[in-house]
């Protein structure tokens, strides 16, 4: 009885202290999204170029979070935003914290999205990623339960490791769309484990309409459903996917029809150049270890994350072709698996052979 007593006070605590620091690092995450640079009115891929759909493609084609604070906007009568747009402003301007982000992102010119004609559509674009932000460690901490049932500090640890991922990706190249893209995309591998395959079609158009990146998902259910699944169901919802992605792209290209593409990417010569510049030695011991990381004891590991790895050697050929060789964020959707997969490796190696 004490014995049980005293396990349970542990367990209490443990979720606990995972809360706030799920809490807590998630301030921070938002601190480093706002002075990230594509985020707080420097580049294509800005707050307000993708409220007004004049960003280029293929950022205009991401569309769920514009779309939901153009629904926020419409749901608020015309008499508050006066006193909304007051509120932020002294907030943003008057309180020495924020204001001291602000000038030392910008100590010259202060971008559009922060004056008051733009500050409310700002505001509502960083509370709809702060939560989606927040509902991503939470979705980490069921999928985490879901597959580890028997282990909480490997249930703690995944949302630790889910966060403690992200800072340094927000502080470049930071955009609206990331934090969906990970909420989704842990979703929608936490309801592909458990074949809820009606709720799993529906996030999947909501993850398309986000960004594309939900392919990736649709490749994993190919290598895992079909060996949970019947043939036959498997196939049908397979196809019906695929048919799902194309009919929300299309449809958004048909809505966007005269986007242009400004995607400026280096070839692969130039990330041959970087990687022998820039790396070295002990960078492939770095990639050594990290895939040891992942992979040990891999018997014991969920199939359904070993097939998200195999995404790895996809999602890299396709940063060769079209990504920079300093904008690693096309590696985001994998990002949960890999913080499920290091989380479940840390706890073995402290646990007694």
């Amino acid at each position: 009885m004490v014995h049980a007593v005293g396990l349970y006070r542990r367990d209490t605590w443990m979720k606990a202290l995972c809360a706030v620091f799920a809490i807590a690092m998630s301030l921070y995450i938002m601190v480093c999204l706002l002075y990230g640079s594509d985020f707080l009115g420097m580049g294509d891929r800005s707050p307000q170029a993708m409220m007004e759909a004049t960003a280029p493609a293929p950022y205009v084609y991401r569309q769920l979070v514009p779309w939901l604070v153009h629904s926020l906007i419409a749901l608020t009568p015309e008499s508050a935003f006066a006193p909304i747009t007051s509120g932020l402003h002294d907030l943003l301007w008057r309180n020495s914290f924020f204001s001291a982000i602000v000038h030392a992102k910008h100590p010259i010119t202060i971008p559009n999205e922060i004056n008051d004609n733009h500050l409310y559509l700002f505001a509502l674009t960083a509370l709809v990623d702060y939560l989606f932000l927040l509902a991503y460690a939470w979705v980490m901490w069921l999928l985490a339960k879901q597959l580890f049932p028997q282990s909480l500090p490997t249930q703690c640890l995944s949302v630790v490791a889910a966060l403690m991922l992200l800072p340094v990706y927000c502080g470049r190249y930071a955009t609206m769309y990331d934090f969906p893209e990970l909420f989704f995309i842990a979703l929608l591998t936490l309801v592909m484990f458990k074949q809820n395959m009606v709720q799993y079609c529906a996030l999947l158009a909501l993850a398309t309409l986000n960004k594309e990146s939900s392919v990736y998902v649709i490749a994993v259910y190919f290598l895992f459903a079909h060996t949970v699944m019947p043939r036959e169901k498997w196939l049908f919802y397979g196809i019906l996917q695929i048919i799902l992605f194309v009919t929300v792209k299309l449809a958004l290209y048909l809505i966007y029809p005269v986007a242009i593409n400004t995607l400026t990417t280096d070839g692969l010569m130039e990330h041959i150049k970087a990687a022998w510049d820039g790396y070295s030695v002990y960078t492939l011991l770095g990639w050594a270890g990290a895939l040891a990381l992942l992979t040990y004891k891999i018997e014991d590991k969920p199939p359904i994350l070993l097939h998200w790895l195999l995404m790895v050697p996809v999602m890299f050929a396709g940063w060769l072709c079209l990504g920079l060789h300093n904008d690693y964020l096309m590696f985001y959707s994998v990002f949960p698996a890999v913080s499920l997969l290091a989380a479940h490796t840390l706890v073995a190696l402290t646990r007694k052979q």
